[in-house]
């Protein structure tokens, strides 16, 4: 369609030297996806109107241009779009929160790892309905993201403690530390990024982790699941939740820089 081009046009546009611009550019992400832009562009001169119309639709997809001569179209043109991708914060797509443990230097536990959600413990008799992040003694756990306490154990395993923390849209239950006095109370509230307390190595001869549950929203205390029963419907797989925190690495923790420090 471009050697539809009339030249004539083109040379007319090219030495008109008043030219005025107006350009306006809409967001609309209500109708036709997320992160669409119509920008709209119109030159005037020379007696001539010209309307340029640029769409965008999201980010990774495509930009189409479209100049418009009195009403006909003689170019379209396709073009990757630069737009930047849209963020949710969902424990599908944790943008915006804070990985659990600071200064983690290892991957998230699959089976068929003794650490991954899923895995037979006790000779078999229960399943492990958690993800094992392991860890120093003397390691930082922080929250995901802001919280309230819902429930706090003592001497929950092996010497140490474990809180629920409520965050909106899920509840986690960070065990296997020695929890931070302030968080030891039920509706305490706490930050994204804030010191929930330290890892320390249990006394049952194991070693030393963030062992880390994942609930929805309405639990207010942990739970088990045994072979020969459907898992229960408020225990949620954290695996991928995980993953997802630590490749996107977007936030240091608020009052944990370092390891011990």
């Amino acid at each position: 369609m471009v050697a539809r081009e009339n030249s004539k046009t083109r040379r007319k546009l090219r030495n008109n030297k008043r030219v005025m611009e107006n350009d306006q550019e809409e967001e609309n992400s209500g109708r036709g996806g997320v992160g669409k832009k119509v920008a709209i562009k119109t030159i005037t001169g020379g007696g001539m109107k010209t309307t340029i119309l640029k769409l965008v639709m999201g980010a990774n997809a495509l930009t189409y241009f479209l100049i418009i001569f009195f009403g006909v179209v003689v170019i379209f043109s396709v073009f990757p779009s630069s737009s930047p991708a849209s963020e949710n914060t969902t424990p599908g797509n944790p943008s915006g929160q804070y990985f659990p443990v600071v200064g983690y230097k290892g991957s998230i536990p699959r089976l068929p790892s003794g650490g991954a959600f899923g895995a037979l413990r006790n000779g078999g008799t229960r399943y492990h309905i958690g993800v094992d992040l392991g860890a120093p003694p003397g390691t930082k756990a922080v929250a995901v993201k802001d919280g309230s306490v819902v429930y706090y154990q003592e001497n929950f395993y092996g010497g140490t403690d474990a809180v629920l923390v409520n965050h909106g849209d899920y509840v986690v239950d960070y065990t296997e530390i020695k929890v931070n006095p302030p968080f030891k109370i039920k509706g305490a509230t706490i930050k994204g990024g804030e010191e929930i307390g330290t890892i320390i190595k249990n006394q049952n001869g194991g070693g030393s982790m963030l062992h880390f549950e994942m609930y929805k929203p309405w639990t207010t205390i942990n739970l088990h699941w045994y072979p020969g029963q459907e898992k229960p419907d408020a225990i949620l797989d954290p695996t991928q939740f995980l993953e997802d925190l630590l490749k996107s690495s977007i936030k240091t923790a608020l009052y944990s820089e370092s390891i011990g420090s």
